[in-house]
């Protein structure tokens, strides 16, 4: 919808699944184009099925009671998640290959958390976050598609993101909606754009997958709110509360929210902007 207004993002950072829609975005697609690769090829349906099977829910479990128990010093042998991730990469590599953050040239933040540290990772090209970096955080380069599976690997969910010494997980715990990063990249007007339930009702909660998801975006809420108060002019919040994490068949109906939000915060953010 902003595209037909005649508007373009000059920096874009996302977390989670706003890294993935950014990454794609910033590496050229069109909104048409990223609709299409969610919805025609059933490739969000793919990116969630993985490697998930009974086994390795009875080894993560296994695994996390022995450690309770203390029958052993550690949980060895029992998976780091439900999802391995190697088909979400693969999939996300027949569109995006092998381009890094470097080869972007629409600026492009993808936000992690590193358990190991417990920082922020933001992976982003040194020339378009130079310095300095907001507190607490470290920056990293790669391959956009290994930014975008750290990014979305949802604690107990997906195995986090092993690199170098990095032991990346969605950066939803620390940073769900990195209106700061897009701040320290250089822009003036940061415009927000946030799918959080907004005090209403949620869709029933169903399954494991809904509960971790819920359970990270509600510890994570009150900081989202006071770092959007200070960095964004404008929140944008689409009216899907009543949306559940893997209910894939309404992603034409969360677009359509999504048009309609902002066509009703198009003039205040022309406003914003001096259009």
């Amino acid at each position: 919808m902003l595209e037909e207004a005649g508007l373009r993002p000059d920096y874009i950072a996302g977390t989670s699944m706003g890294s993935l829609i950014g990454a794609l975005y910033a590496a050229g697609l069109g909104s048409q184009e990223i609709t299409n690769f969610l919805l025609e090829d059933e490739n969000l349906l793919r990116l969630f099925s993985s490697s998930f099977s009974l086994k390795r829910l009875c080894l993560l479990l296994r695994g996390w009671a022995k450690s309770k128990l203390k029958l052993q010093r550690s949980a060895q042998g029992a998976p780091l998640g439900l999802i391995g991730g190697g088909t979400f990469e693969k999939v996300l590599g027949t569109v995006l290959g092998e381009k890094t953050l470097s080869d972007l040239t629409l600026p492009f933040a993808a936000v992690a958390a590193d358990l190991n540290s417990n920082k922020r990772v933001i992976f982003a090209s040194p020339r378009y976050l130079p310095g300095p970096l907001p507190p607490r955080s470290v920056r990293t380069e790669g391959k956009l598609v290994e930014a975008i599976r750290a990014s979305c690997s949802i604690p107990g969910i997906f195995a986090p993101k092993i690199m170098d010494e990095h032991c990346l997980v969605d950066g939803m715990i620390l940073d769900n909606l990195p209106v700061e990063v897009v701040r320290y990249m250089g822009a003036d007007v940061v415009v927000a754009v946030g799918v959080d339930h907004i005090g209403k009702k949620l869709a029933p909660v169903g399954n494991i997958f809904e509960v971790l998801t819920q359970s990270v975006e509600l510890m994570s809420s009150e900081m989202t709110q006071i770092r959007v108060d200070e960095y964004a002019q404008l929140y944008i919040r689409p009216l899907i509360f009543d949306v559940g994490h893997l209910d894939l068949t309404k992603i034409p109906y969360c677009i359509e929210r999504g048009e309609s939000a902002a066509r009703a915060a198009l003039p205040q953010l022309k406003k914003l902007i001096r259009l």
